[in-house]
């Protein structure tokens, strides 16, 4: 058995052979003065490429923010928020979960349940957008994409890529990128997720101009097999 897991673990790495095993990309974001929102943009690693892209509205508080990949430009996802949804009366009464939308759990980071809120992708049935909240202890924003088989070849099956973040010290994000399981039949099993503690970045937070973006470190990117 300990042998059979070994060659699968060989077999799935086939799409990073010859190269370094890729990050999932650069995060940053921005906090103005007030404290009252927040920006946040994850800019991928140029191996994880899709065509989608659009901007989807939360409510009244702002949107999450995909950004298609293209010759020039990396796959990029965010949002820009105002803070007051991690308040919000609706998303409080729902039920909290630990699991991703394609049922992987969501990062050791996150200790605790988050509300997961489908949001609205009328006219792209290709790849799902979701908002995580947490509802809890307000600390914990997250945001998760899953994509059709056509359009995530560059997403390896049996794969999932994780990468931590840090500011001055402390971890204060994840972010992911996973592949479908293997010869699974269910869809929309690959995609993209990116979790940020926002109470540990406003603690952190050094003084900023209004559009002034600040990039986190991030750790050495870590590989698993599904």
């Amino acid at each position: 058995m300990v042998l059979f897991k070994y060659v699968f673990f060989l077999i799935t790495l086939v799409p990073f052979v010859g190269c370094e095993i890729p990050k999932v990309g650069t995060l940053s974001y921005s906090i103005p003065s007030n404290l009252e929102s927040l920006v946040v943009n994850l800019s991928l690693d140029p191996k994880f490429k899709a065509d989608i892209g659009g901007s989807y509205n939360v409510k009244t508080y702002g949107t999450v923010e995909v950004s298609p990949s293209t010759e020039s430009s990396p796959l990029k996802v965010g949002f820009v928020l105002d803070l007051d949804v991690l308040y919000d009366n609706e998303y409080v009464d729902l039920d909290p979960t630990t699991k991703l939308p394609n049922g992987q759990p969501i990062p050791n980071l996150v200790d605790r349940a988050l509300v997961q809120v489908k949001l609205n992708n009328v006219g792209n049935s290709k790849f799902d957008v979701y908002l995580y909240v947490d509802v809890l202890k307000k600390e914990w924003l997250g945001v998760a994409l899953t994509l059709e088989s056509s359009i995530s070849k560059y997403f390896p099956a049996g794969l999932a890529l994780s990468q931590s973040y840090k500011s001055k010290g402390k971890t204060v994000a994840s972010g992911s990128v996973f592949g479908p399981k293997q010869n699974s039949p269910q869809n929309k099993e690959a995609g993209i997720a990116l979790f940020i503690n926002v109470k540990a970045l406003k603690n952190k937070r050094a003084p900023l101009d209004a559009n002034e973006l600040v990039f986190l470190n991030a750790s050495k990117p870590k590989l698993r097999t599904l």
